[in-house]
């Protein structure tokens, strides 16, 4: 098992709790910031490693930010599981780069996430702005502590 600070169930908790408070303070100010990469990465670690329980608090983790950001429920839970099984396995075979990988998985979810809110809703430019800016927050916080 690779040693990862997502591996171990405490922290990812810490974290779900951290973009809950972070979330609803953020949704105040009209500034959405999400952590959903963050939390995706945790997604994945936990269903490789098949922690499940910890899959549970991730999974409703998701789901506060989905009713908090306007999406349908459990959309971003199956995003997440259909990348993971379906997507994720091709775009590891291409990026042979183990230490880019996070990154791209990262790009990847947001890229689908900004489709799958584009689905219901009109896309504007603070949008794209707050996806940029939510990318960015989530490639230094993968780059500084995972």
């Amino acid at each position: 098992m690779h040693k990862s600070i997502l591996n171990i169930p405490i922290i990812i908790f810490f974290i779900c709790i951290a973009a809950v408070l972070i979330n609803i303070l953020s949704s105040i100010y009209f500034i959405s910031i999400m952590f959903i990469g963050i939390i995706f990465l945790s997604f994945e670690q936990s269903l490789k490693n098949k922690q499940y329980y910890t899959l549970g608090i991730l999974v409703l983790t998701f789901l506060f930010l989905e009713v908090n950001m306007g999406f349908k429920p459990f959309s971003l839970s199956l995003l997440a599981f259909f990348s993971h099984s379906f997507i994720l396995p091709n775009l590891i075979r291409v990026v042979s780069f183990s230490n880019v990988s996070n990154y791209v998985h990262i790009l990847w979810f947001y890229a689908s996430a900004l489709v799958l809110f584009s689905l219901g809703n009109d896309i504007s430019f603070s949008l794209i702005f707050s996806i940029f800016i939510n990318i960015i927050i989530d490639f230094i916080i993968v780059g500084l502590f995972i």
